[in-house]
This record gives C-alpha cells, sequence and structure tokens, in this order.
C-alpha cells in the first residue's frame, strides 16, 4: 500500500513538473520581438506590409513590453495564463492568444498575427534630382501610393488607382480615385523646371498643386498638395 501510495505521490510531483516546465517554455517562447505579419476579416488576409502597417511588440524578460504602432510608441506590462498572453498599460489590458510561434490578437472584427519574422515597411527608390523633361513623357500605371507618411500598394485602395500620360508637357489622368475626378480627364499644362514638372488648378477658393517627380530606378511620383492634405501616387511606365 505505501508503495502504491509513493508512486502517486511521485507521479503527481512529475505532472507538476511537467505543467511548470511547459509554462516556463511557453514564457520563455513569447519573449522577444514580434512583428504584425497578417490582418485577417473573415476569409480575407491582408498582409500588414502591403497595406503600410509596420507595428511592433517587444515582450521583455523582465514583464515589460514595448509596442510601436507606427511611430506611437506604448510601454506597459504582460502576464502569460494559459497561453494567452494580457499586455496591460495605462489601465488597459489587451489580449493575444500564443500558439504555434505566433500571437492573435483582436481587434473588432480583425484578427492580427503577429510573428518573430521580422517585417519591413515598403521602400521606394530616391528621387532624381534633375531629370530630363523627356524621361516623363510615355503612359503610366499606379502602382503604390503614399498617405500619411505610410506606403501601400496602389490596388489595395480603388482611391489610389489612375493611369497617366504625358505628352509634349501636357497631362492626363484617368480613373475612378481622387486624382481622376480632380482633374476630370483634363489635359494640365505643365511647367519644367529643375528636373520636376508642376502645375496649380485653381476652382474658387480651392487650390491644388500637382507636382511630378522621377525616381531613380524609373518610377515617376505624382504628389497632389490639397491644402493641408497631400497623397503620392508612384506610376510605373506602361510597355507601348
Amino acid at each position: 500500500m505505501m508503495k502504491k501510495l509513493l508512486s502517486v505521490i511521485l507521479a503527481l510531483c512529475m505532472v507538476c513538473l511537467m505543467g511548470a516546465a511547459l509554462a516556463e517554455n511557453a514564457a520563455t517562447g513569447v519573449v522577444g520581438m514580434w512583428y504584425l505579419k497578417t490582418v485577417q476579416n473573415g476569409t480575407v488576409n491582408v498582409d500588414a506590409s502591403t497595406v503600410g502597417m509596420v507595428i511592433t511588440l517587444e515582450v521583455k524578460e523582465d514583464a515589460s513590453f514595448t509596442m510601436d504602432a507606427m511611430g506611437t510608441v506604448t510601454n506597459g506590462t504582460w502576464e502569460l495564463k494559459d497561453n494567452t498572453l494580457a499586455l496591460t498599460a495605462e489601465g488597459t489590458t489587451l489580449e493575444a492568444t500564443y500558439a504555434d510561434e505566433t500571437l492573435t490578437m483582436a481587434q473588432g472584427e480583425n484578427q492580427m498575427i503577429f510573428t518573430k519574422e521580422e517585417q519591413k515597411a515598403l521602400t521606394l527608390a530616391p528621387v532624381k534630382e534633375n531629370a530630363a523633361e523627356e524621361e516623363f513623357e510615355g503612359n503610366w500605371t499606379s502602382a503604390y501610393a503614399s498617405v500619411g507618411g505610410a506606403i501601400v500598394n496602389a490596388d489595395v485602395s480603388k482611391e489610389t488607382m489612375a493611369t497617366l500620360k504625358i505628352e509634349k508637357g501636357q497631362m492626363s489622368i484617368a480613373g475612378d480615385g481622387s486624382l481622376g475626378k480632380l482633374t476630370g480627364g483634363l489635359q494640365l499644362p505643365m511647367t519644367y523646371e529643375n528636373g520636376k514638372l508642376t502645375y496649380t488648378m485653381s476652382a474658387g477658393t480651392m487650390s491644388v498643386v500637382y507636382t511630378a517627380v522621377m525616381l531613380e530606378d524609373g518610377m515617376l511620383g505624382l504628389t497632389a498638395d490639397i491644402g493641408s492634405t497631400a497623397i503620392t501616387i508612384y506610376f510605373t511606365k506602361t510597355a507601348e
């Protein structure tokens, strides 16, 4: 009887030790730098980098964390219970599920998936200084857009889709997006100076300043400044 009791006690001790080891392994696995990889909404999965969402989460060994959401930094503390990571900052707690080397956070109808694989924002080539006027000539198709400093694929939003034609210094924009609606297919007489093309459109109290530049890799960037708002569309040249 005593041997059986000792066996049961030893078995229980082993279970407790295994449980502690698993908890320790989970805590060790959750520590480190995490990067937002995917945003899910129902059956739709969006690569975070294509929509300019660069969010990092650093889970530290001292039970603190730092989250950087496109320049907005939040610091707080974390606790892991049953594979649920609780992040607390300024009295608010956000929970994430830790499983299969990923962290999954629910934000309304969206699921935000973090991995430890570094994710980088889209970057474009620098502006080509003193580009020749003839380099702007041709037909162009929108590829990327920059709004609020984030660069995204143009096909993410129809608002940024457009085609552009520059011929003999005249620019015309077509498409259902914002730029196409602003110009209405009109031919705009661009002025070339210092490697750029510019045009100012005025209607009543509103004015729109268009500036076209060339990038070192042959892309064209067109910025529309409307008061305090600016949107830049980057175009690739259409094969003739």
